[in-house]
């Protein structure tokens, strides 16, 4: 469906050249980069040379997704798992009771938004799915993907800078006089995701998904104390 406000850039069988993109100081080969006029920042800050959606797949083999907010600006960081993973289908309040940790907790668990554009969807292509894409086209989501099941968190909290604050309505005064807020780039987002990716990996197997990050420095905002579902 054409779209004039969105450029892509995209892996396809007219394009076999890898997309690569540099996150948390390594070179991610990625399905999709979008940059969305109307929903990209337009006050000053490290945000402006970001994308506002990009989509790859994880070394777990699970689609990921970086995407912006249309609200205040902020990143959310989202994992896709099939209908054979434990928590296919799980509320995001009993992903995180189950021991799931991220920045912020998870926040989100929902089925592939289909019907929606790809470049603001809560969905991606992988790269081997993709058809041509024009600079200024986005892509439809492929029914690849509709039975994914995505969990995922919002870089959104009371500590967390967003790009447009006075367009914010989920942040609170907490934190105000406490801490400064840090804003949550591309490269946090990136880190968070694979973080989310293997732990999810763990449970497929029958794992803690503690073991997944046992020994790295968890950020402010995780859940503090895992609880384990009964």
């Amino acid at each position: 469906m054409p779209n004039k406000n969105t450029r892509a850039l995209a892996l396809t069988r007219d394009n076999p050249s890898p997309t690569v993109r540099m996150m948390a100081g390594r070179a991610i080969v990625v399905d999709a980069v979008f940059h969305v006029r109307g929903v990209h920042p337009t006050s000053p800050g490290p945000w402006l040379a970001e994308a506002d959606k990009i989509a790859w797949t994880d070394s777990t083999g699970y689609g990921c997704i970086i995407r912006r907010s249309r609200g205040d600006g902020h990143l959310g960081g989202y994992v896709g798992v099939g209908p054979g993973h434990p928590m296919y289908g799980w509320t995001a309040h009993a992903i995180a009771s189950a021991g799931v940790r991220v920045h912020g907790g998870v926040k989100y668990s929902a089925a592939c938004m289909s019907a929606a554009n790809e470049d603001v969807s809560i969905c991606h292509v992988p790269a081997h799915e993709a058809r041509a894409v024009p600079r200024q086209e986005t892509v439809r989501a492929h029914r690849e993907h509709d039975d994914l099941w995505w969990i995922g968190f919002e870089c959104n909290e009371a500590y967390d800078a967003v790009p447009e604050p006075e367009r914010s309505c989920a942040q609170s005064d907490v934190y105000d006089g406490t801490l400064d807020p840090v804003y949550r780039d591309e490269g946090f987002v990136y880190e968070q995701c694979t973080s989310l990716a293997a732990q999810l990996a763990a449970i497929e197997i029958g794992h803690d998904p503690q073991e997944a990050i046992d020994g790295i420095p968890l950020p402010l905002g995780l859940v503090p104390d895992r609880q384990v579902r009964s």
